[in-house]
């Protein structure tokens, strides 16, 4: 494992590459505690346990409330939904055609039905995905 120090961007010019970090990560934030106590008590009963959390993060900035689900990777196909110069977007990591990861500003409602779709790893229609025509509750 590497240390953080020894981390390094994927490129000159692009963010830190997230796979790297992956195995630090700890998600410290009450609905993790609470979904890992429920493992433990099956555990302690003797039940079968797959506890895999999808790990989500948000932060409040000024005005905007932004969210992520999943950790996006480099290797993602990314798939816009609304237009990133406006207030409230949508941006989603797709592995084929499932989705992976899903981030954006502002944008709590398509989030949520972001977080089912990749906890289902459901197939979708990028092109679809990306209209904002079409409600996520579509997909």
């Amino acid at each position: 494992m590497q240390s953080r120090s020894a981390l390094r961007p994927a490129t000159p010019h692009t963010r830190l590459d997230m796979e790297s970090c992956a195995p630090e990560l700890k998600e410290m934030r009450h609905q993790n505690a609470q979904e890992q106590g429920i493992a433990a008590a099956r555990a302690a009963l003797g039940l079968a346990v797959d506890h895999q959390p999808l790990p989500w993060f948000w932060s409040d900035q000024y005005d905007a409330n932004l969210q992520i689900y999943g950790m996006p990777t480099p290797s993602h196909r990314v798939v816009v939904r609304g237009a990133p110069e406006s207030d409230s977007f949508a941006i989603f990591y797709l592995d084929g055609n499932v989705i992976s990861a899903a981030l954006g500003p502002n944008s709590a409602r398509d989030l949520r039905f972001a977080r089912r779709l990749i906890e289902q790893r459901k197939v979708i229609d990028p092109e679809r995905l990306a209209d904002v025509q079409v409600p996520m509750s579509k997909h």
